[in-house]
């Protein structure tokens, strides 16, 4: 599925819709939050924004929308935003961290360590 994903700003005053589906993604503040019909928060991601580099720490599903597809919408809104805003990608999220194993169309904007802690 591709998301038509395109925050005007990083910190809008406002909570737009971005046009997703299953659910609106929209930026507010510093996360990304999915939203029903309704307006009712459904999920979100939040991240911090260090000049080119995001990071993503925390992906949360409310447990009344679990199972319709809402965190991997807002992976695919985070990382396409990521992507248009031409920032490395700072996984955290263990969610997300995950999630782009599956999508490896996003490797090439995504931060990697090859040092091993010993």
């Amino acid at each position: 599925m591709t998301l038509p994903c395109r925050p005007v700003r990083d910190r809008p005053r406002d909570s737009r819709s971005l046009g997703c589906s299953p659910a609106a993604a929209s930026v507010f503040g510093w996360r990304f939050e999915a939203r029903d019909e309704a307006g009712v928060v459904a999920g979100f991601v939040t991240y911090q924004l260090t000049g080119g580099i995001v990071a993503y720490t925390h992906t949360e599903v409310d447990p009344a929308f679990e199972g319709r597809g809402i965190g991997s919408t807002l992976a695919r809104a985070v990382m396409d935003d990521a992507r248009a805003r031409r920032r490395t990608v700072v996984p955290i999220c263990p969610f997300l961290a995950e999630w782009l194993t599956k999508h490896p169309e996003y490797e090439d904007i995504v931060a990697r360590s090859t040092r091993k802690v010993k």
